[in-house]
């Protein structure tokens, strides 16, 4: 335990944003930027291969335990967690079947006997494999790291949940959806294998796959409203109010765009 979450911003050259890996080389989310000033996120791919220009989405929220609720363990078996803790016990109901699921997620405080416990987030090293076993040694543990302490000590009647990182087990964005599963985070600027590390556009001049005229200077749309013949596109704004209809804006047209093709739209996701 103990290592830095987060390196400092990495510039990246024209050939990097292309390159992928099995191999881990920094924390997920970590940024990364270009000389003219696009920004990049470093993301893990999920299960299925992903091609140049595809609009990416999160990982579908609570499908296989992208987030887990718990509370702590009771104090008789484990010290309850202060504000120098770096590692904290769950209930023994709790399981973490798989090791690091959670890894560069993030550990939040949702429930609680007094507001000031409430609404901590630290963010989670590791954790091992951990069915929730019963008994003093059975509680599962999560490392967090030491920069993310918490401010306010926690007691056996505090909630928490588990969240998975934004940019973990990334999909293709479901588009002909009828709702909406999770909230776009990039558009991929190479081709990604299954379960691959890669750098992730999130900001700035970006080639997206389109779907329908998409106007200069006009918002284009991560839409759960207007189905296409693949996923993974961005839409023109339709007739119909865009944000009631279940539409999040991803950035703008710079120029026309034409159904299947890449359109140049100016990313604005997380800068």
């Amino acid at each position: 335990m103990g290592t830095s979450a987060f390196t400092a911003t990495l510039l990246l050259d024209g050939s990097e944003i292309y390159k992928t890996s099995a191999a881990k080389l920094h924390p997920l989310g970590t940024r990364g930027f270009t000389r003219d000033g696009r920004v990049y996120r470093y993301a893990r791919n999920g299960a299925t291969a992903i091609v140049p220009g595809d609009l990416i989405q999160a990982s579908v929220v609570l499908a296989a335990g992208s987030e887990v609720a718990a509370e702590l363990a009771d104090s008789t078996d484990w010290a309850v967690p202060t504000t120098n803790s770096t590692s904290i016990r769950l209930s023994t109901d709790t399981s973490l079947s798989t090791a690091n699921f959670f890894e560069d997620g993030y550990f939040m405080v949702t429930a609680g006997t007094t507001t000031s416990e409430v609404g901590q987030i630290a963010q989670i090293e590791s954790h091992p494999g951990n069915a929730g076993a019963a008994g003093a040694t059975g509680a599962p543990i999560v490392y967090l790291y030491t920069e993310d302490k918490l401010v306010t000590a926690l007691t056996t009647a505090n909630t928490i949940s588990m969240n998975k990182n934004t940019y973990d087990a990334v999909v293709v964005a479901d588009n002909a959806d009828s709702a909406i599963t999770a909230m776009p985070v990039g558009v991929c600027p190479a081709a990604v294998a299954v379960e691959y590390y890669f750098w992730l556009q999130t900001w700035g001049l970006c080639p997206v796959w389109t779907h329908g005229t998409a106007d200069a200077g006009r918002s284009v749309f991560f839409s759960s409203s207007t189905g296409s013949s693949r996923g993974g596109d961005v839409h023109a704004p339709s007739t119909v109010d865009n944000e009631s209809a279940g539409c999040v804006s991803v950035g703008m047209s710079q120029y026309i765009g034409v159904t299947g093709t890449c359109g140049a739209v100016m990313l604005t996701l997380a800068p």
